[in-house]
């Protein structure tokens, strides 16, 4: 990837989350008890990571007061202590992987700034099912077709 010009960052990426799919899947690293191992560790790490994140999240607005380095602080401090939080809890994170250490860590790094973005994606889509279901709903109870069906703007 570097001989066709990718970026040092977006190797790291891909290389991270290669590795990840390679362990959990069939044909991935070891037998199925080390795949287990590794899917459970990889769920583990998105809900630590997830949970933290966002607790982290909401102590940066302060809509909570939670963690104790962030404390009620200028938003630029509590924001470089909070993502300075995040490098070591991946790191700690990446050790209970033993020597496959490097890409869960590479993982940790990139989701947790990455973390907001992903939880409005998240809330959108969210919100987007919800309405596609309710105006199904009720396109279900009328029993009649909606005045401006795709097939009959054709027409």
């Amino acid at each position: 990837m570097r001989e066709l010009g990718t970026g040092f960052i977006r190797r790291w990426m891909a290389w991270a989350g290669m590795l990840m799919g390679t362990a959990v899947s069939k044909e991935g690293i070891g037998g199925p008890t080390r795949r287990r191992r590794y899917l459970i560790l990889l769920v583990l790490n998105l809900l630590v990571i997830a949970i933290l994140g966002g607790l982290a999240i909401a102590d940066l607005f302060d809509a909570i007061s939670f963690y104790p380095w962030m404390g009620d602080r200028a938003f630029v401090i509590e924001l470089a202590t909070g993502l300075a939080a995040s490098v070591i809890i991946a790191a700690l994170l990446s050790i209970v992987w033993w020597r496959r250490w490097r890409f869960p860590l590479v993982f940790g790094l990139i989701l947790a700034p990455l973390l907001p973005a992903l939880l409005v994606t998240a809330a959108l889509s969210l919100l987007y099912l919800v309405l596609e279901f309710l105006v199904g709903l009720s396109r279900l109870q009328k029993k009649a077709p909606h005045p401006l069906e795709p097939d009959q703007l054709c027409n």
